[in-house]
């Protein structure tokens, strides 16, 4: 869901944050309006549904919290300030919001379908054979011998043409469909050069920076061109940029990207000569570039999903497709290769270029985060925030960010790792979906409270939880839902973060940084509230969509992409956790997750999942939680005394209580750590 302010005074108002008074203070910026008029949800962009990046998925049900789920009482104040309710711990100082940002829609221009629809139209079916029954009845007496013969001469003589033309009109259908580029799909685009319409060749961003798109022409160049290219188009008063006119490159393809595959095609063999050096053979530079641009549309196609692939590059990476990178680079000289890539030795650099980390006042400002996370924290980089959706073509999920920023703001702590452990049950929290609503039930119903989630009233304060060495102690789900309740997080929100939840699960599958059976019976937990409950719905009154880079975003990312290539000479996109181009999102299935069963036993972690629980508390979280409690209490120190776990759920605890028992089904610290 995009959001679009009603006039222009609202639309002009610039993003504030924290501003000093006269003592000293910090006061929250307020805004005359937080959001504007909501607009109809879907995809960013808003001039088409044609005009959707998203491929179609595989229904889930999207279905609201069941009716079985009882409404929690709101007629209490807010219970940050009431210090006698049961979920209290020790908190710092309230972050102050004042604004979740600005996300105005993003212009997509909507390609012409009529314009850009190819029709392989084939000639006419011509004569048909005679059929000699019909012939008898229609002159109403036998046919002779010689009559009978010359037909079948005649049926003979058409069949013969019939496939003549069959073949004629294949072969026609052949070229067409060579020489034709198809309809383009709606994720590209589609621009108009000499009164052309063609598919723009900038990829929406996935064209790696060392390339070099002209937007007047629409060609892409590489190496030594892109840097002429470059120079002459952005001097004042310039056309565009005109390639060689003897260059191999630009006759096979127009526009230098194949556009058709005989374009493509003609690329390949320009890369294959490599036969004896005359006037007309390309030369090696000409073919490392052949190589380049066949090499990037090839990492194109794999980096997007099939639906939204254009003729060429279906074909590309298809059996069919004749050209193979890794084979190819080894007819193209090394250090040609790597005269083309020109990137800027960025060795020397002692420190980060780029923006700053928001203020923990301005991290809820979504958009304003998000081009910090683009520019410093993407995959491949090593401050990379696990959960953080970024996809191919630069572009960030809000919902994620959403769920990176809360996170931020909702614990103090000194040692990293305790922070990380905090952070990762509270991902695992958002996705399952509705877990969240049943342990308020739980916690209200055994303390006899009610619970008042707070309003999207602006400035919203955040109270963090502190956490000191000397209080450290197990915790799970009821702990973090404690320090929830606290700042009044209603439901809707953490509804919200199911993007962020699942991509951190994936992250803890790829990175194995918990045991591979309890991440299994988590996800498979998961997906059984998804067949129940459905995906979980964004709040509307949170940010949405996906955020797409501005011009100050796209040179922070290419800075950061040659200072990674400086020092560790990889390509950043290479990294596992980009998202891909025009997926459905979010997705169902984890990418990272490789067993699709659970093992039956494991030497570490016993599996046993025929508890002896009435069939109404048979439920996979409760398994693989008490599971994980059982083994840290089977591997804790002889002189150590045992920690309590009780059947039932006890007392909530208070800040005054000497000492506190982890409830049953918690999911221990510990256990989440590296």
């Amino acid at each position: 869901m995009q959001f679009l302010y009603s006039n222009q005074n609202e639309r002009a108002t610039k993003r504030r944050g924290i501003h000093s008074d006269d003592s000293g203070n910090n006061s929250p910026a307020h805004y005359d309006t937080p959001y504007g008029r909501p607009l109809t949800s879907g995809p960013p962009s808003t001039a088409s549904s044609r005009s959707s990046s998203q491929a179609p998925a595989k229904p889930i049900p999207t279905a609201a919290p069941p009716a079985t789920t009882p409404n929690i009482p709101t007629n209490s104040s807010d219970p940050a300030d009431d210090l006698d309710h049961p979920y209290r711990h020790q908190y710092g100082h309230d972050t102050v919001i004042s604004s979740f940002g600005d996300p105005s829609p993003d212009h997509i221009v909507v390609p012409d379908q009529e314009a850009m629809d190819y029709s392989d139209e084939g000639e006419s079916d011509g004569e048909l054979p005679i059929d000699l029954e019909q012939e008898e009845s229609r002159k109403g007496k036998p046919l002779t011998s010689a009559e009978r013969e010359q037909m079948i001469k005649i049926n003979k003589l058409r069949e013969k043409k019939a496939t003549e033309k069959a073949q004629r009109c294949e072969a026609a259908r052949q070229v067409r469909f060579t020489d034709s580029p198809g309809r383009v799909p709606d994720l590209w685009g589609i621009t108009t050069v000499g009164g052309e319409r063609e598919r723009d060749n900038g990829l929406r961003n996935m064209l790696l920076h060392v390339f070099y798109h002209s937007p007047h022409s629409n060609c892409v160049y590489i190496g030594t061109m892109a840097q002429q290219a470059r120079r002459f188009e952005t001097s004042p008063s310039s056309g565009p940029y005109q390639p060689e006119p003897t260059s191999p490159i630009y006759r096979a393809a127009k526009r230098g990207l194949p556009r058709t595959i005989r374009e493509a095609k003609s690329l390949i063999s320009v890369l294959r000569n490599t036969g004896s050096q005359s006037r007309t053979s390309p030369s090696e530079h000409h073919r490392a570039e052949a190589f380049l641009l066949l090499d990037e549309l090839f990492k194109i196609a794999q980096r997007v999903e099939p639906d939204h692939l254009d003729r060429v590059m279906a074909w590309l990476i298809s059996d069919q497709g004749r050209f193979d990178p890794k084979r190819d680079r080894n007819l193209v000289d090394s250090r040609e290769l790597e005269r083309q890539l020109f990137y800027r030795d960025q060795s020397a650099s002692t420190r980060w270029r780029g923006l700053k980390h928001p203020s923990m006042s301005d991290v809820m400002n979504i958009d304003q985060y998000a081009a910090y996370l683009i520019g410093q924290c993407h995959p491949g980089s090593p401050s990379y925030i696990p959960g953080v959706a970024i996809n191919y073509m630069l572009q960030v999920y809000r919902p994620s960010v959403f769920g990176a920023a809360l996170s931020q703001l909702l614990v103090i702590c000194k040692d990293p790792a305790e922070r990380t452990n905090f952070v990762r049950i509270l991902a695992i929290l958002a996705a399952l979906p509705n877990k969240y609503r049943e342990l308020i039930h739980e916690v209200t119903t055994r303390a006899q409270q009610t619970f008042t989630p707070r309003t999207h009233k602006f400035p919203i304060g955040i109270k963090p939880l502190m956490i000191n060495p000397t209080n450290v102690r197990p915790y799970g789900f009821e702990f973090v839902v404690d320090v929830l309740m606290c700042n009044g997080i209603s439901p809707e929100w953490i509804d919200h973060l199911y993007s962020w939840g699942i991509l951190t699960l994936d992250y803890l599958f790829r990175e194995e940084l918990l045991p591979i059976e309890q991440l299994i019976e988590i996800d498979n937990e998961r997906i059984e509230r998804l067949t129940r409950f459905g995906i979980p719905n964004l709040c509307p009154q949170l940010p949405q969509g996906w955020r797409h880079p501005t011009k100050d975003d796209l040179l922070q990312i290419h800075l950061s992409f040659e200072l990674l290539h400086s020092r560790s000479h990889q390509d950043p996109r290479k990294a596992p956790y980009w998202v891909k181009a025009g997926i459905a999102f979010p997705f169902r299935d984890l990418p990272h997750r490789r067993t699709t069963a659970i093992p039956s036993s494991t030497d570490s972690i016993p599996m046993d999942i025929t508890a002896d629980k009435t069939p109404a508390d048979k439920t996979t979280s409760m398994n693989w939680a008490n599971e994980v409690e059982a083994h840290l209490e089977r591997t804790q120190p002889q002189d150590e005394t045992p920690r309590a776990r009780t059947s039932t759920a006890p007392p909530v605890d208070r800040p005054d209580s000497p000492t506190k028992a982890t409830p049953a089904g918690s999911l221990s610290l510990t256990a989440l750590k590296k």
